[in-house]
Formats: C-alpha cells, sequence, structure tokens
C-alpha cells in the first residue's frame, strides 16, 4: 500500500527535490524492467515455459511503471506550482528594458 506524504520545502529546493524523488522512481522501475526483461522476457523468447512467474513479473513491472507514472505527475504539479510563484518574482526583480527606436 502507497501513501501520498506531504513536505514542506524552501521554495528554492522544490527543483532539486522533485529531480531527486523522480530519480528515484526511475531507478526503481529502470530495474525491475531489466530484471523482466532478462528473466521472464528471455525465457518467452526462447521458447521456455515462464511458469507462474511470469504473471508476478507481469504485475510488478505494471505497478513499477503505474508508479512512476504517478510520481511524472506529481513532479509535473511540482514544478508547475514552483513555476507559477517563482518566475512572476525573477520578473519583477529583472523587468526588461524597452528598446525604443527614437529615430522611426
Amino acid at each position: 500500500m502507497n501513501v501520498k506524504v506531504s513536505i514542506t520545502l524552501p521554495l528554492d529546493q522544490v527543483p532539486h527535490k522533485a529531480g531527486e524523488l523522480l530519480e528515484e522512481q526511475l531507478n526503481h522501475t529502470l530495474g525491475n524492467i531489466e530484471q523482466f526483461r532478462f528473466t521472464t522476457l528471455n525465457k518467452l523468447l526462447n521458447g521456455d515455459n515462464p511458469g507462474t512467474e511470469l504473471f508476478n513479473e507481469v504485475h510488478l513491472l505494471r505497478t513499477s511503471l503505474f508508479l512512476l507514472d504517478s510520481r511524472l505527475a506529481e513532479t509535473e504539479q511540482l514544478i508547475s506550482s514552483w513555476m507559477q510563484h517563482k518566475l512572476p518574482k525573477q520578473q519583477m526583480n529583472n523587468p526588461k528594458e524597452e528598446v525604443v527606436d527614437e529615430e522611426g
């Protein structure tokens, strides 16, 4: 069972933490893909009977992909929220200078 946990971070740490969380889940999912590829998939491709472990491995991989998809959605939401709060402040602190053509 997975539980969603909330944490409070300084605004400047949000992108880094989002990257850490995404990397953690991505590495976990890649490990499950490699395990599936080198065990169950190889048995299937070689014509061997994968046995009942096929169902367990497929379930594990699908669960891992679901968790990665959830983490991607969370990351997208975190970065979107961060951008809404961070970028307007930066734009206000660094207003673009307008170039006026005085000859025209």
